[in-house]
């Protein structure tokens, strides 16, 4: 008999767990592929010579009206979003399992009613207005955007 147990053997549950854990490192694997993949001289470089190609095999997607490549902007964009994305979930998916856990043992209790009243002063504000207001305080860039939309 073999010591690795077999595919059927495997609870669902803990078939669903695995490819959660595989698509979390995925998700947060995925933009370091991209900034590697990506070219930055070709994606901030100004080459008006380039400028507004049609796409090629060698410029998937063409260039702009600065001759700079639209395929490697892309990757660095997605590069960018994808690491907002992640951050986010690795604060906003503890903070919410933590705090509903907490408002659902103590349930009509002091911490339950503060965490509800919590949520619903959030709700009374667009959540892209409220981002927008503390990134605006906060500064430039895109270093804070994880922390601050996961715990919103």
């Amino acid at each position: 008999m073999s010591a690795i147990p077999s595919i059927r053997r495997i609870s669902r549950a803990a078939r669903l767990q695995c490819w959660v854990v595989a698509a979390l490192g995925l998700l947060w694997a995925a933009p370091f592929v991209f900034r590697a993949i990506a070219d930055e001289s070709a994606a901030y470089g100004i080459r008006v010579e380039a400028a507004l190609q049609a796409p090629t095999s060698h410029e998937w997607f063409g260039t702009d009206a600065s001759g700079r490549s639209q395929w490697h902007r892309t990757l660095i964009a997605t590069a960018i979003s994808l690491r907002v994305v992640s951050g986010s979930l690795l604060l906003a998916l503890p903070l919410s399992l933590i705090l509903g856990a907490l408002a659902g043992t103590q349930e009509g209790r002091w911490p339950d009613h503060l965490i509800g009243w919590l949520i619903a002063l959030l709700h009374t504000v667009p959540f892209f207005l409220l981002v927008v207001a503390v990134a605006a305080l906060l500064g430039p860039g895109t270093g804070h955007l994880p922390w601050l939309i996961g715990g919103i």
